[in-house]
């Protein structure tokens, strides 16, 4: 039977003060501190390295930013390439805005590679698989066994999730009284398991070793134009707004068996299928605002 004192071993220290007081960077604490025959056995843990950068900068008329989530980097490849290789699980985002004599123009590229927004996994019967660190909203990808939640509305952050490369034109301007917009995006994703560490894996030791990154032979490709219209008039407001494109293999919800007792990665999880997916849709709406 589990108990508290073990789940909470398996989690680690919630609060670190070496980490919170040394200078150096986490993942050089990590590395040089982590010794399994050591007597500490604080730093015996499978410590979590976890950065963000971002940059933004604004010029006359355009504005440029970039963004990178870099989670458990794999120092290995350059101080021990003969052992172990944990796969990097990295995240980023590059675009901008010009204010053209044509509109508000705007491109915008994201990106991440697979296992990037994932719980921790690896568990056993005595001490369970640690959910903590995970990106989404909802504990599962399924309502109650029935309905598929969509990625959208599922992950927390970046929409598309895991293993996927995204590419988005836009464009807006104000024409005859009318706020219009459209953009193009284009999309790439493999297999994602937004609740699922590991995706098919108990562990990563058991075959996801080393970074990876769309390398399925079938991958979903997505193409979507979207675009809107709204006008105001006083306290009243209109717009019209659609959405028309298709998914070639589009990722598909698959049930995993569980290999044993122990194996507690048994959330269903997407992976591209075969065949032709449409995307459609068309919205009217009104609003009208008072104040009390």
């Amino acid at each position: 039977m589990t108990n508290k004192a073990d789940v909470a071993n398996a989690r680690g220290p919630l609060f670190d003060m070496e980490y919170f007081l040394n200078p150096a960077p986490s993942f050089f604490i990590q590395y040089v501190g982590i010794s399994q025959d050591g007597p500490d056995e604080k730093r015996n843990l499978n410590d979590n390295s976890l950065m963000g950068f971002f940059g933004e900068y604004e010029g006359e008329g355009w504005t440029a930013r970039a963004q990178v989530l870099v989670d458990d980097f794999n120092l290995n490849r350059f101080i021990a390439p003969d052992d172990y290789q944990n796969p990097d699980k990295l995240a980023w985002m590059l675009g901008g805005e010009w204010e053209s004599p044509w509109g508000e123009l705007g491109f915008h590229h994201a990106g991440a590679t697979k296992y990037a927004f994932e719980p921790y996994g690896g568990g056993t019967v005595d001490v369970p698989t640690n959910m903590m660190y995970g990106y989404t909203y909802y504990p599962d990808t399924v309502y109650a066994g029935a309905e598929p939640i969509p990625l959208e509305d599922l992950y927390a952050g970046y929409l598309h999730g895991e293993n996927n490369l995204a590419f988005l034109a836009t464009w807006a301007d104000e024409l005859a009284g009318f706020g219009l917009g459209a953009s193009l995006e284009f999309t790439i994703s493999g297999s994602k398991a937004p609740t699922n560490p590991w995706h098919e894996l108990a562990n990563w030791d058991e075959g996801g070793q080393g970074t990876k990154f769309l390398e399925e032979a079938v991958l979903e490709k997505k193409l979507v134009l979207a675009g809107y219209a709204r006008r105001t008039f006083g306290p009243f407001a209109v717009s019209l707004e659609f959405e028309v494109g298709g998914a070639w293999n589009p990722l598909a919800l698959v049930v995993l068996p569980p290999e044993d007792e122990s194996w507690e990665n048994a959330s269903p999880i997407w992976k591209p299928s075969s065949g032709f997916s449409f995307i459609g849709s068309l919205t009217l709406g009104a609003r009208y605002g008072f104040g009390l």
